[in-house]
């Protein structure tokens, strides 16, 4: 299971499904029959990309047996992760590569923050204040 769909996700389960259906096909087909890879993301994979991009790796990773589950993941267990629909999947490995958010001291400042709480900025980088 990866946790995030950005790109370093999307490029993680894809790198590591080739890996499956390729290399470990070819070592130990009884054991790649095991595997399975799951991407988990709160919205969309690449959500900040292109609509025609989200599109092409969407189906690129579809064709490559990479399941995607949109869900927002709520416990993180030894064998698997809970989803805040009550949910399960089961993992054997477990990758978050989730972005990082605003911590409580950048939430907490006095500017202009964007919609996801990041500080806004303007064309040459200067923090806005509250006004713009």
């Amino acid at each position: 299971v990866v946790v995030g769909g950005g790109p370093t996700g999307v490029e993680f389960a894809g790198e590591l499904s080739d890996f499956l259906r390729t290399d470990v096909k070819r070592i130990a087909p009884e054991a790649a029959a095991l595997f399975s890879v799951t991407i988990v993301e709160g919205k969309e994979i690449l959500g900040a990309f292109d609509e025609k991009l989200r599109s092409y790796a969407q189906s690129t990773l579809n064709r490559a047996g990479v399941a995607i589950v949109q869900g927002t993941v709520s416990a993180v267990g030894p064998r698997s992760v809970r989803l805040s629909d009550g949910s399960e999947l089961e993992h054997g490995l477990l990758v978050w590569a989730t972005g990082v958010g605003p911590t409580e001291f950048i939430s907490s400042l006095p500017f202009q923050h964007t919609a996801p709480g990041r500080l806004a900025v303007d064309q040459q980088l200067r923090v806005l204040d509250e006004g713009g």
